[in-house]
């Protein structure tokens, strides 16, 4: 069986026995947990783990799926904490090393999340997934043939029915659209090179060279490689064809307030746009409480906006790179998505709030902020 995050099932527990009541062992509270978080209870798998550690602090297995269900329930730091805490109690236990490096990377600590796969990949050389998640973080740090290295590696040692085997095809193949685009902007940039003594004046005249010599679908194949990394399940919508032919893709979050991400992307004007969509939809009634408690939220931010749709009462977080002059580098996207995500969830409980009409926009606002 296999985890929702298309991990292997790496869980470990105490033993067989699945005990009930109040004289349940840790390893009985841990197995319940397992069973809680498998069938989406992760709140009840939580507090299973709780009793667990509590019975025996010592123990990696309640730690370790702790980490698991924190993370997959959006506490990132709470993984982190129990990664970490089963790390001390094992520190060659290498799934906790994988998992606490994706979460790290999940939280905008790239040098520890690179840390963390360095060392899983050593101690256990033999895991498709130490190779796999450190070569989803290469492909997104703009590494394609480190990448490659590695998703080459994973699928070669992983069993034909591994979770992520689809995903790490797809993202060998991507790489190599990535790595033939690079081929041929290091060749065109030669060749211009050798040319520049005889149009230095066409140069002065002309800022969008860079531009044009960016090759046609390589922003796309960044966007996709970047939401493959970030474990962002995306269906591409099929749009009409328009003169900035935006390419759109649909990611379902469904996460209490959170319902969906759009991205959008477009060559031929260099603009990439995010929007987090919360749900439900603001009801009527409550739209002008909505419109102020977003008003007073985008005051101070920098990367990015709230936004509603008075016609339909949609609020959404929205948050745009402007690539124009130069090439798109991975970690912008990635950044927007960090940033889009951060800001989402600061204000997901206070939106929640004046949506449902529990509190004003001033009680909520100050209540959201008085957190960060």
């Amino acid at each position: 069986m296999s985890n929702d995050d298309g991990h292997p099932n790496d869980k470990p527990d105490g033993s067989a026995n699945g005990g009930q009541g109040d004289g349940a062992t840790w390893a009985d509270l841990t197995n319940q947990g397992n069973l809680k978080q498998e069938s989406g209870d992760l709140a009840g798998a939580i507090t299973a783990f709780d009793r667990a550690i509590a019975l025996a602090p010592g123990e990696l297995a309640p730690h370790y799926n702790r980490g698991n269900a924190h993370g997959l329930a959006g506490d990132v730091e709470a993984s982190i904490a129990d990664y970490t805490e089963a790390l001390r109690i094992d520190p060659e236990f290498a799934p906790a090393l994988i998992r606490r490096g994706l979460a790290r990377q999940r939280h905008g600590d790239i040098d520890g999340a690179q840390e963390d796969l360095e060392r899983a990949v050593k101690l256990a050389p033999d895991n498709p997934d130490a190779y796999g998640t450190r070569g989803s973080l290469r492909a997104l740090l703009g590494d394609y043939a480190g990448a490659r290295a590695d998703c080459e590696r994973a699928l070669a040692l992983a069993p034909a029915d591994w979770k992520q085997r689809e995903d790490m095809t797809d993202l060998l193949q991507h790489l190599a659209t990535a790595e033939e685009d690079d081929g041929e902007d290091d060749h065109d940039h030669d060749h211009d090179h050798d040319h520049d003594h005889d149009h230095d004046h066409d140069h002065d005249h002309d800022h969008g060279e860079d531009e044009e010599d960016e090759p046609n679908g390589r922003a796309i194949a960044i966007v996709e490689e970047v939401l493959k990394a970030a474990k962002w399940s995306h269906q591409r919508v099929e749009e009409e064809a328009d003169e900035d032919e935006w390419v759109t893709y649909l990611t379902p979050i469904d996460q209490d307030g959170l319902a969906s991400a759009m991205v959008r992307i477009s060559e031929p004007i260099r603009r990439f746009l995010l929007h987090i969509v919360y749900q439900p939809a603001a009801p009527e009634e409550h739209r002008a409480q909505v419109a102020e408690f977003l008003t007073r939220a985008n005051d101070g931010l920098c990367d990015g906006n709230f936004e509603m749709s008075y016609r339909t009462g949609e609020v959404r977080y929205k948050v745009a790179i402007d690539w124009s002059g130069t090439a798109l580098d991975p970690m912008l996207v990635r950044n927007a998505i960090l940033n889009a995500m951060d800001m989402t969830e600061a204000y997901e409980e206070g939106l929640t709030a004046v949506l449902s009409g529990q509190k004003t926009a001033l009680a909520a606002i100050e209540s959201a902020e008085a957190e960060l």
